[in-house]
């Protein structure tokens, strides 16, 4: 890889992952070097501006990826990535600044795409002997792997309570490709809320426009169903109502949909109103008549489904 060259890695399964991106470094130069990482779902949109994850933006920005020495660097939890195929790495014109995190430097030039693929059972990419040289810099990158940071509730992912099985082949599909994805949308809640903008009137971040993050805690608790793995990764009753169905038949992980609930009734209003979803909203008087019902509905749906009578 060199200046003006980018590679683009392929995952082999769904996109619809949250996925912790590391790399194996075997040698390094003498100065701090750094790649630009950028993520998509589809192939249109692969290269070295990455996809959206907010409605704000129509790109996000590319993350700045510090390698400081050999062996293992991975991105920062904060920067766990949901609903990606494509990862495009590059390096970057010129080293950024001390304390950058986003990549303005994207040109749209396009560069050579050197396409590789990750085999998700091993998660491991061979790369032996890959090498980038920059202004007198180098590095040599023998492996990228992955880790699934989505459904922290069970390391197994496999482990499905409830199972299905016809003669369909097709509608065996629909009822995995379900359960899977509500596993993918169960995270843990340290790592919620992509709506920067939105978060700003909580945390006061001062991230900047098309800069993406995974940190936000949405909830109290070890693991929370939400809307979705890439964006809002929020607690939204509407998308609740339709998920605790399904997890009470797949994976049993109401724990989850109550912890959702939870942060639901924590920011419940003085006139007995719930909140249009989940932090970062609550705090502003967000409401909807429809989302309010949703709730209800859900928690119908937990007493449902476990009997929990102490926690109703």
């Amino acid at each position: 890889m060199t200046k003006n060259r980018s590679t683009t890695l392929r995952e082999q399964q769904e996109a619809d992952k949250v996925l912790r991106v590391c790399f194996d470094v075997t040698s390094v130069g003498e100065n701090k070097f750094h790649l630009a990482l950028a993520y998509s779902e589809s192939p249109r949109f692969a290269g070295r501006l990455p996809d959206a994850t907010t409605d704000r933006q129509g790109r996000d920005l590319p993350l700045y990826l510090p390698i400081n020495s050999t062996g293992t660097t991975c991105v920062r939890p904060e920067f766990v990535r949901g609903a990606f195929k494509y990862l495009t790495i590059y390096i970057p014109a010129q080293p950024p600044s001390p304390g950058d995190v986003w990549s303005e430097e994207h040109s749209s030039s396009a560069a050579e795409a050197l396409e590789g693929h990750l085999d998700n059972q091993q998660k491991h990419l061979d790369l032996q002997g890959a090498s980038s040289h920059l202004h007198g810099r180098h590095l040599s990158i023998s492996s990228v792997y992955i880790n699934c940071t989505a459904f922290p509730s069970n390391p197994n992912p496999r482990a499905y309570t409830g199972y299905f099985s016809s003669s369909s082949t097709l509608l065996n599909r629909i009822w995995y490709s379900g359960a899977y994805t509500l596993q993918l949308t169960t995270i843990d809640p340290a790592e919620g809320s992509a709506l920067i903008d939105y978060n700003r009137q909580v945390d006061n971040n001062r991230s900047p426009q098309g800069s993406w993050y995974s940190n936000f805690s949405i909830a109290n608790g070890s693991a929370v169903t939400t809307d979705g793995a890439k964006r809002d990764r929020m607690a939204y009753p509407g998308d609740m109502a339709i998920a605790a169905p399904g997890i009470a038949a797949s994976t049993y992980d109401m724990v989850a949909v109550r912890t959702a609930l939870d942060s639901l009734f924590i920011r419940q209003y003085a006139d007995g109103s719930l909140p249009y979803a989940g932090p970062p909203m609550g705090y502003s008087g967000e409401f909807s008549d429809t989302y309010h019902l949703h709730a209800l509905l859900g928690v119908w749906n937990y007493a449902l489904f476990t009997n929990d009578q102490k926690s109703i």
